[in-house]
């Protein structure tokens, strides 16, 4: 009888990382923003989507503002090469890496999933 269960080295990068898609010139995310944090923090991989709380209250593009510049710091990525693509106004958000592929992507995000949540980040 085979077993449904699969071990952490086989698992797809899409099981590992269902927040990220390859789109056209870049890499595609998805994020759900909780503004008014204690803490600016990835919460938590929610329904294929990852959780960021911020500090910055939802106002005039503060908290848009705050995830470009916490996700840039937190995977040393350029915020230049980074932006809100749809749901500016919105607490769920689709962001864009620029010029990048899907597999840079998974390994600017595999070390903080890895620590943070250590079933998903393996491999």
């Amino acid at each position: 009888m085979k077993s449904s269960i699969r071990s952490k080295s086989s698992q797809s990068n899409s099981d590992r990382f269902p927040f990220l898609s390859s789109s056209g010139d870049g890499v595609s995310l998805l994020v759900r923003v909780q503004p008014r944090s204690s803490a600016n923090a990835v919460n938590g991989v929610k329904g294929g989507t990852l959780s960021v709380r911020l500090t910055s209250p939802p106002v005039d593009g503060e908290a848009n503002a705050a995830l470009i510049s916490f996700l840039s710091k937190l995977l040393k990525f350029k915020k230049s090469a980074l932006r809100i693509e749809s749901g500016e106004r919105s607490k769920e958000k689709r962001l864009k890496f620029l010029g990048v592929s899907l597999k840079e992507v998974e390994a600017l995000f595999e070390p903080h999933l890895r620590s943070l949540f250590p079933g998903l980040g393996g491999g």
